[in-house]
């Protein structure tokens, strides 16, 4: 039980619509009462306490969702309650305190997905570099810094255009759904190198009209069936019956159209923009500047290695001999058996590995629930106790053979493997009923 001096916890008060929050000091004083099993852990070393707060908090978390006054109370109460914890965790050495509330485990797996954002920050980044080494050549006349800049403003323009469009068709933008971003990043980034490459494999000597209709012919067509597979998957993968995964997969769907749209509507005329801009000799992010050494870089239009990238030529130098010469191309295909074997060999084993997610990759590094869940409660108490209620129907309770069978329901539940004793009503009403005299004069009342 927490002190009187509890600071925003005891401003606060009782929880809202609280059920049993006595119950855990009743179960103690009390040493008859069965309610003491799940209080007092078996080792008599740990104690268990319940706040039944009446939560009409949603199951579903949603970005945008709104929350009632009746929610807002309940989360002011947790946060308050998981504040004060912390208190009196540091406060008191001797004794340790843990406890989870309702929404702990949301607000740790949205923690969680929160601590990805610098991630995604500096994903961006480095997709700007890697678009700047990939997409230009020499700086800083052939160099292409201010497109590359242009084309991740273009794959978050089309972030933003997928996720208004989710929101449009009634797509329930969750925590997850920011996952969606590196996704978008890195599909974007391939498109747009396709169409590059496309564009500098063209015959510079054409017109601009023609030189982009062979772009769109050769790198076009790559990028739209790709676009078309990836858009298909997500909408098949978007009819899973698990909400946050369908969710996923259609916001992903329509950022992956908005990604066709906008690489080829509009990163295609930057390109274009881009080459005029070379071909006058203006520099990169200076596009008002012109070089003095060099007026017009017309006569270059035909030299194919200014246009190609250090990395991009180094992969070429590495890449084609071993798949053009016998010996590198044997030795590549050698390996890639030898992997396939021994992944083959891993699958054929599957104690040597582990599947799924376990409970510590669920939440943060050092998160509370994690040691409630995963350490605390399995030691003292076997395990988590969930709450089963039998709920019966249109029957008539006054009826001795309805009881009966209802007791009997109880204690073919309560023989199950991990399951304690069953607590109703009918048991204590029967005593009470054959026991005292208020009870005999009130076993004529009907419910």
């Amino acid at each position: 039980r927490f002190p009187e001096a509890a600071g925003s916890l005891a401003e606060l008060g009782e929880p809202p619509g609280c059920l049993n929050s006595s119950s855990g000091v009743a179960a103690l004083e009390s040493h008859t009462t069965p309610a003491l099993a799940f209080v007092l852990s078996k080792d008599h070393t740990a104690l268990r306490f319940w706040y039944g707060v009446v939560s009409t908090l949603s199951q579903d978390r949603s970005i945008f969702q709104e929350q009632s006054s009746a929610q807002a109370q309940v989360s002011a109460w947790e946060k308050a309650f998981q504040d004060d914890l912390q208190t009196q965790r540091s406060a008191d050495p001797l004794v340790e305190l843990v406890g989870i509330s309702g929404s702990s485990v949301d607000e740790e797996i949205s923690r969680n997905l929160t601590a990805a954002q610098p991630f995604m920050t500096g994903s961006i980044n480095l997709i700007l570099v890697f678009m700047a080494l990939m997409l230009g050549g020499r700086p800083f006349l052939r160099s292409r810094l201010a497109l590359a800049l242009g084309a991740v403003c273009l794959v978050l323009l089309a972030e933003g255009m997928g996720f208004a469009l989710a929101i449009a068709c009634g797509v329930t933008l969750s925590d997850v759904s920011l996952l969606v971003v590196f996704l978008a990043v890195g599909i974007g980034v391939d498109d747009i190198l396709v169409l590059t490459d496309a564009f500098d494999a063209a015959d510079p000597a054409l017109s601009e009209g023609a030189r982009l209709g062979e772009v769109f012919a050769q790198g076009g067509t790559a990028i739209m069936l790709t676009s078309l597979t990836n858009l298909v998957a997500f909408l098949v993968a978007s009819t899973s019956d698990m909400p946050a995964i369908s969710w996923f997969c259609a916001a992903a769907a329509w950022v992956v159209f908005c990604l066709f749209l906008v690489t080829v509507a509009m990163y295609a005329p930057l390109l274009v923009l881009d080459e005029r801009r070379r071909r006058a000799a203006r520099y990169d992010c200076l596009c008002c500047v012109r070089s003095s050494s060099s007026p017009v870089v017309a006569k270059d239009v035909g030299d194919k290695s200014l246009d190609v990238a250090l990395p991009r030529l180094w992969l070429k130098r590495v890449l084609v001999p071993m798949t053009a010469k016998v010996l590198p191309a044997a030795l590549s295909v050698f390996v890639l058996l030898a992997v396939t074997i021994v992944g083959a060999v891993c699958v054929s084993r599957p104690d040597s590995y582990e599947v799924g997610i376990p409970l510590k990759g669920s939440f943060p590094d050092g998160s509370f629930v994690t040691e409630y869940l995963a350490d605390v409660v399995p030691q003292h108490f076997d395990g988590m106790v969930e709450e089963l209620s039998i709920v019966v129907r249109d029957v008539d309770f006054a009826q001795a053979t309805t009881q009966q069978r209802m007791l009997a329901l109880y204690e073919d539940f309560a023989k199950m493997d991990k399951v304690g004793e069953m607590r109703s009503l009918l048991r204590p009403l029967q005593v009470w009923q054959n026991c005292t005299a208020e009870g005999v004069a009130a076993s004529s009342l009907t419910f």
